[in-house]
């Protein structure tokens, strides 16, 4: 059975009382864990963010440990800067817990992220985006990378499957250093 045992809400939200007040966390769609046990991470497509938690591998209990933010509002200045979160919606950790890919519907793009196993940071590696009429300059241009959703990557880590606005795209993923492609 199911027992309560923590909540967090953004900080700019009257939910809950109960739950503790974390920046940047408005209109969470995705959460992913670490192989470890010892991250958790999760988007806040309202706010283009994605905020990192310190995970206690025994009790299970999550402390903020971070944010990185696309948005200029002075709501997220205690996050780091990360040019395309824009619309953060979807997360997905590869079976190495080395990497973290980021769908954002907004900057119509995917980001990689590599994470340190040892201390959960990230940092971004590589991002791609656009389709014919818009490519997001802050990224290698792609095709019909239009308002990404689900991911998925293949058994062997070499091909990462994006569901698009009209389809799937297929992206490469680097064996050496994991860019996309």
């Amino acid at each position: 059975s199911l027992t309560y045992l923590q909540c967090f809400r953004d900080k700019r939200t009257s939910g809950d009382p109960h739950c503790k007040q974390v920046v940047a966390l408005g209109d969470s769609q995705s959460v992913a864990i670490s192989g470890d046990g010892r991250s958790v991470y999760a988007t806040g497509g309202s706010t283009s963010t994605l905020v990192s938690f310190a995970r206690n591998t025994k009790t299970g209990k999550l402390t903020p440990a971070g944010c990185l933010t696309s948005s200029s509002s002075a709501d997220n200045a205690a996050c780091a800067p990360a040019p395309v979160l824009d619309g953060a919606n979807r997360l997905l950790l590869s079976p190495n817990g080395l990497r973290l890919f980021v769908a954002a519907e907004q900057s119509f793009a995917v980001t990689e992220f590599a994470r340190d196993p040892r201390t959960g940071k990230l940092r971004e590696v590589s991002c791609i985006g656009g389709d014919d009429n818009f490519v997001n300059a802050a990224c290698t241009a792609g095709r019909a990378i239009r308002s990404p959703q689900s991911m998925t990557l293949s058994p062997d880590g070499k091909q990462l499957y994006v569901t698009v606005t009209q389809g799937i795209v297929t992206l490469l993923v680097d064996p050496v250093s994991g860019e996309l492609s």
